[in-house]
Order: C-alpha cells, then structure tokens, then sequence
C-alpha cells in the first residue's frame, strides 16, 4: 500500500463526542494513537492543538447530519479537510470499532 500522507486523522464525529485516529509514519514504522473528545468548544481546541502538535495535515471525518459542522469550523484553516458521508463509509471494506464516553 501507497502512503499517501505522513501524519493525518481520521474523526468519527457523534453527537455528544468524537472518536479522533491520528496515523504518523516516520522512518517506515507507523504509530496509531486514539483519544476521544467531547463535542464541546474546550474540547475541539484540545483536540486541535494535539493534531497541531503532532504535525498532523490532513483530516478526514465521518458524520451524519450536521454534527460535523462545530468540529469543521474549529478546524478550518489548520488542517486540510474531508468530510465523509457516513452511508457511504460503511460501504468501504474493513472493520469499525465502537467507541463509547461516560
């Protein structure tokens, strides 16, 4: 498989939180690190600054509806992003894992 970028993320965006997948390949070996975080103003900045921290460039989300919408506006401009329609990811061959926040 082609790598196509170096450090990016993936959000799967709910309504109350979001279940965030940062990929960073460095000298052939790839680290994979998720963290979830509230849909909350204090939480979408955290999350900003880890992706910003890390060197992250590009973002993909998987949303249905408008919850994307407050996750998108606090990373605009930082990151280059792609949001995904949900129904159309589940057609995408691989396995999800549920993530739940108490």
């Amino acid at each position: 498989m082609q790598v196509m970028y170096q450090r990016c993320a993936g959000i799967d965006v709910h309504l109350r939180f979001l279940v965030v997948c940062l990929i960073i390949i460095e000298v052939g070996q790839r680290r994979k690190e998720i963290r979830t975080f509230r849909n909350e103003t204090a939480d979408l900045l955290a999350l900003r600054a880890w992706l910003l921290q890390e060197g992250c460039t590009h973002v993909g989300m998987e949303s249905m509806g408008i919850y994307w919408r407050s996750v998108y506006g606090r990373l605009e401009g930082f990151f280059e992003l792609v949001v995904a329609n949900a129904a159309h990811i589940k057609a995408v061959p691989g396995r999800k894992v549920r993530h739940e926040v108490a």
